[in-house]
């Protein structure tokens, strides 16, 4: 009888021993399971950031891409206009010799 008493105290040492192995375990995975859940909202979040940044580096391109065409039809402009006011110049170079011939007799009269 003695041997059957130390072998239920010993299964019901090892039963408590495992119970609070058990316990700790579940405790260390319920710990790793809120890691896990707050590593993946943190990974989500900045997925988002990323996501909203991707898209504002594709506006900001296309923004940039507008500019500089626009810039390159203002510059266009610009010299059509510095070769109209070359073409001006020249004209009103070429007639002014004339004009002032065509003033003198009238300054005379």
């Amino acid at each position: 009888m003695k041997s059957d008493l130390e072998k239920k105290n010993l299964i019901e040492e090892q039963c408590r021993a495992a119970s609070e192995a058990l316990f700790k375990k579940r405790k260390e995975m319920t710990k790793f399971q809120k890691e896990c859940e707050d590593e993946t909202r943190s990974m989500l979040d900045y997925q988002t950031k990323m996501e909203t940044l991707t898209k504002k580096i594709t506006d900001n391109k296309a923004q940039k891409e507008k500019l500089t065409n626009e810039i390159n039809v203002q510059q266009s402009n610009l010299e059509q206009a510095n070769n109209q006011v070359s073409d001006l110049e020249s004209k009103v170079g070429k007639e002014l010799p004339l004009l002032k011939r065509d003033a003198l007799p009238m300054l005379e009269i």
